[in-house]
């Protein structure tokens, strides 16, 4: 059993320094999109001749990542937080930048007749370096740090929309929940860089965020809570007759969301206060997903039958 759990660490720590786990929250607005309106691709062996796509759209988010960890090296290395930075070389960095590239290449040539997919795939290697590049470098301006995270959420979500459509899974696009469910992902990967800002207030020299942390916290509190209702009008558009059902889930989030934040006047002391009130917030959002999910499967299957 020690053995295995060992072996369970080490995976785990590949994870993180390779940035895989957030690579895979980046694309999860994508699969999220596809499998409410139309799960068929995921519930059969039709997703295999798509498969090397989704694995590219998973390597864009994760160049995102490993792009930032680049150009921040000096400073992530000293970041107790980011002790992962020390874990893999710049070096190595470079050569899988360079692999994350070329396997987009590739699958430009193979999905060639998907032009659309893959030129909003591609936006996301662009947001990477307007964001981290030291040049444009937006992470160091709120204004443009905070609309870069609300676009690359938005994005994710618009990319599940036209895969759907270009594998006509879906006849139309409906406009209200497009912009709905865009909205809703962008404020969540928003508030996800309010959080990031304020863990590392002390810690990054070109932080927006210079003074007291009480303004990014209401930011993020009011984010989040704005996040619950605009999911509840979309399962309300979307799901309709099911959404009743729906509503003990959003009930326990605004519950659990008040709940933390009652403790929320810990982050302007203590790190790990906010690490901690950040991490139950990612988990109660992932259940909830998650759950929904499920929930919607569950609709599929009984349609079918």
């Amino acid at each position: 059993m020690l053995e295995w759990n060992k072996k369970c660490v080490k995976v785990m720590l590949l994870f993180k320094n390779f940035r895989l786990l957030e690579s895979i929250q980046g694309f999860f607005p994508t699969l999220f999109i596809i499998v409410i309106f139309n799960p068929s691709p995921f519930l059969s062996l039709n997703y295999l001749p798509l498969f090397s796509l989704f694995i590219s759209i998973i390597l864009a988010h994760q160049f995102v990542y490993i792009i930032n960890d680049y150009y921040d090296y000096p400073t992530d290395s000293n970041n107790p937080r980011k002790g992962y930075t020390k874990k893999l070389s710049q070096n190595k960095r470079s050569f899988l930048i360079f692999l994350i590239i070329l396997f987009n290449l590739f699958t430009f040539k193979i999905y060639s007749d998907y032009f659309i997919i893959l030129a909003l795939n591609s936006f996301f290697f662009f947001l990477g370096l307007l964001y981290s590049h030291p040049i444009p470098h937006f992470k160091g301006h709120k204004i443009l740090s905070l609309f870069t995270h609300f676009l690359y959420g938005f994005l994710g979500s618009t990319l599940g929309y036209f895969i759907l459509k270009e594998l006509d899974l879906i006849k139309t696009i409906n406009p209200f929940l497009f912009a709905l469910s865009g909205t809703t992902f962008g404020f969540l990967f928003l508030a996800g860089s309010i959080m990031s800002v304020i863990l590392d207030k002390n810690l990054e020299p070109k932080s927006w965020l210079t003074k007291s942390a009480s303004t990014p916290i209401k930011y993020y509190k009011y984010t989040l809570y704005s996040i619950i209702f605009l999911l509840f009008l979309f399962y309300l558009i979307q799901l309709k007759g099911h959404t009743f059902s729906l509503v003990p889930s959003f009930l326990f989030m605004i519950f659990a969301l008040y709940k933390i934040f009652k403790k929320a006047h810990l982050c302007k002391r203590s790190q790990k206060a906010s690490i901690f009130i950040r991490n139950n917030i990612r988990l109660y959002f992932f259940l909830f997903f998650l759950f929904q999910i499920i929930y919607k499967i569950t609709i599929f299957f009984g349609i079918k039958k």
